[in-house]
């Protein structure tokens, strides 16, 4: 690749790969194609992969963490604490039966994979 094309071609590369990890969480395309088109040596290239990688990763965990804290925030300001405690409990009590079936549903689904 030209190194005259890198300075505006990179932040659409980025913008592009940023979009396709939030909708995807694959992080790979354009990505390494691009590092691996601007010729780098092969210890920068590493370098440059773990790093677009591990940034990758923290982003997709992050910014939905982010996203939740502050609908939780302004969740909890329009509940009544009463109203919240249920609610709250209710939801524990969801994520606790939606992890027990999908157990069940997973030890079934082994035992049919192996004759029993």
């Amino acid at each position: 690749m030209h190194v005259r094309v890198r300075p505006w071609l990179s932040p659409w590369i980025g913008l592009f790969t940023g979009l396709v990890s939030g909708a995807t969480g694959v992080f790979v395309f354009p990505a390494v194609p691009y590092l691996n088109s601007i010729n780098l040596d092969k210890e920068s290239l590493i370098q440059a992969l773990g790093l677009t990688f591990t940034v990758s990763s923290a982003a997709l965990a992050v910014v939905p963490t982010l996203a939740g804290m502050l609908i939780g925030q302004k969740l909890r300001h329009k509940l009544s604490p009463a109203t919240f405690r249920k609610r709250f409990l209710i939801s524990l009590v969801a994520i606790g039966v939606a992890m027990m079936a999908r157990a069940l549903f997973d030890a079934l689904a082994y035992q049919g994979h192996t004759g029993h």
